[in-house]
């Protein structure tokens, strides 16, 4: 977050300089700030900006396997990372039995909307979906 100053100028906040701060630890200091510490600078803030950001984040994270898969509106597999999951790795689950040979194919997206929505879902992915049912559900 960032603040103007009485100049008009674009200044980190006293959060962003919080992070600034912890990111220019060395490494073996940076274990040392505990919970406590981090939720008493930045808990404030987050109070003042309401319950919009009092959700946990989400974010993001690199599956190697996972990102080699293809989409499928009718996926035979479902990728899972489970919070208790800390070892920082994701989980396939076939959905269905899978043949040798047979190629794995997650959802990228909720696959429980329509054939209209889930086109521009996966827009953001830059591709147009031609997995059998979106075949077979596409409009004339």
């Amino acid at each position: 977050m960032f603040e103007l100053n009485n100049l008009g100028l674009v200044v980190p906040s006293p959060v962003e300089d919080y992070f600034i701060h912890i990111d220019d630890l060395p490494d073996d200091e940076k274990c040392n700030i505990s919970q406590e510490e981090a939720e008493k600078v930045t808990r404030p803030f987050l109070d003042a900006l309401g319950e919009d950001y009092a959700a946990p984040c989400e974010g993001t994270a690199f599956f190697p396997l996972q990102s080699c898969m293809n989409h499928s509106c009718c996926p035979n597999a479902k990728a899972y990372k489970r919070d208790e999951d800390t070892d920082g790795n994701a989980v396939i689950i076939a959905l269905e039995p899978i043949k040798k040979d047979d190629e794995i194919t997650i959802s990228y997206i909720d696959e429980d909307v329509s054939y209209e929505e889930r086109q521009a879902e996966l827009a953001d992915y830059g591709f147009i979906c031609t997995c059998p049912r979106c075949q077979e559900e596409k409009p004339n």
